[in-house]
């Protein structure tokens, strides 16, 4: 009997020109981004893959240990390639600030990850992410709204627009948020 692989048993269908509600999360769901470094090399990868898939970030939101992202990807492009790109990067350059403020413990956790991993050392990210395609702008919406409220649940800010690394801000045109997103669409 054959078995098929984890990715081989998930569903991939052509949704393109519809916008994507993306999550990933850090291993074990560890809290490593805690300091605006961290966040500056996520919003770095944001920007640069957005620009290299041409694709349209509608809200975004950053957490300690995971992201949020609404993105509508251009025609020819797979979300999966952006959400290679990024994590790549993202994974180099937050071992190599950990690496550079010597927090041990959390390379240590890092290396633990990557065990029986073929070819790393290092593993920040889970390998999967999640995605739900957005086919109407009810849903959208509550997304956004979804992501925008992540911050307050978590505990982190008492009003949405007081969490930075999120597009909340955007959208109540105070407009200083992390990374510029499209929020116009």
């Amino acid at each position: 009997m054959r078995v098929k692989s984890i990715m081989g048993l998930r569903n991939r269908w052509n949704y393109s020109g519809y916008p994507y509600f993306l999550t990933t999360t850090t291993v074990n769901r560890v809290n490593i981004f805690k300091n605006n470094s961290h966040f500056d090399v996520l919003c770095k990868s944001l920007t640069f893959c957005r620009k290299k898939f041409s694709c349209r970030l509608l809200a975004y939101c950053l957490m300690p240990n995971h992201i949020h992202l609404v993105l509508w990807p251009d025609q020819k492009t797979a979300v999966s390639d952006f959400m290679r790109d990024f994590k790549k990067y993202t994974s180099v350059q937050i071992r190599k600030l950990l690496e550079q403020q010597e927090e041990i413990g959390h390379l240590a956790m890092l290396r633990i990850n990557a065990q029986g991993m073929r070819g790393q050392v290092f593993k920040l990210w889970q390998s999967r992410f999640d995605d739900l395609v957005l086919t109407n702008l009810k849903t959208i919406k509550t997304k956004i709204n979804y992501i925008h409220e992540n911050p307050v649940r978590k505990g982190l800010v008492l009003k949405p627009e007081d969490w930075f690394y999120s597009s909340a801000r955007d959208y109540l045109l105070i407009r200083t948020s992390a990374t510029q997103v499209d929020s116009i669409w």
